[in-house]
Formats: structure tokens, sequence, C-alpha cells
């Protein structure tokens, strides 16, 4: 990888952060007005976390134009890694359980195929 497709990951890793960060926010109001159940809760921040991390990879390997699949998957490594780092900071506990797995392999699929997707469109 050169310089300027390190440079593409970066930019599609911040802008995967932005669209967590907005729909987070936008989650927190709905939820302030509107309490909603665990369930509820887990599902929205898995679907968030996809979204952001397919928005990332597609406009990474869209402009790098080539090997999307290892974009895809660095950024969504990266981004879980972010994740995990952040809810560790914000009090979670540091061991992961049984639905932590399935997210990141959710979440490693889900940037691989993005990736794939971003270099054919």
């Amino acid at each position: 990888m050169n310089k300027k497709n390190v440079e593409y990951m970066l930019k599609g890793l911040i802008r995967a952060c932005i669209v967590t960060l907005v729909g987070m926010i936008i989650f927190s109001i709905i939820n302030f007005l509107f309490p909603a159940s665990d369930g509820f809760r887990d599902m929205f921040i898995l679907i968030i976390t996809l979204i952001s991390i397919m928005y990332g990879a597609v406009y990474a390997s869209r402009n790098s134009r080539k090997n999307g699949w290892l974009m895809g998957l660095i950024i969504s490594f990266m981004y879980m890694a972010i994740f995990y780092l952040i809810s560790v900071l914000a009090g979670r506990e540091f061991a992961l359980v049984g639905k932590d797995y399935i997210r990141i392999i959710l979440a490693l699929l889900v940037g691989i195929l993005s990736g794939m997707l971003g270099i054919n469109i």
C-alpha cells in the first residue's frame, strides 16, 4: 500500500467515526425523549456501527481503486478497535463476551464486502 492509499483509509476511518458520532447523538436525543429497551439499543448500535464501517470502506476503496477488500478489512478492524477502546474508557468491562465476537465478525465481513463494493461502483 502506498501513501495515498493510507491517506484514503484514514479519511474513510474518520468519516466512519463521524457517521457513528452523528448516529449516536440522534439516538441519544430519541432515547431521552422515548426511552428504549436494552435490546433495541444494542440493535441500533450494531446498525450504526455497520453503516459507518460500510461508508468508510466504500469511500476509501472507491478513491483508491485497488485492494478494496483489504482496505475494508483494515478500516473495519481499526474502527472496531477504536470503538472498543472508547467503550472501555466509558466504563465497560475490558473482557469481550459472546455478542462482542459476533459484532466483530459482522463488522469485518461488512468491511470486506463494502471494500469490494467500493471498487465496483
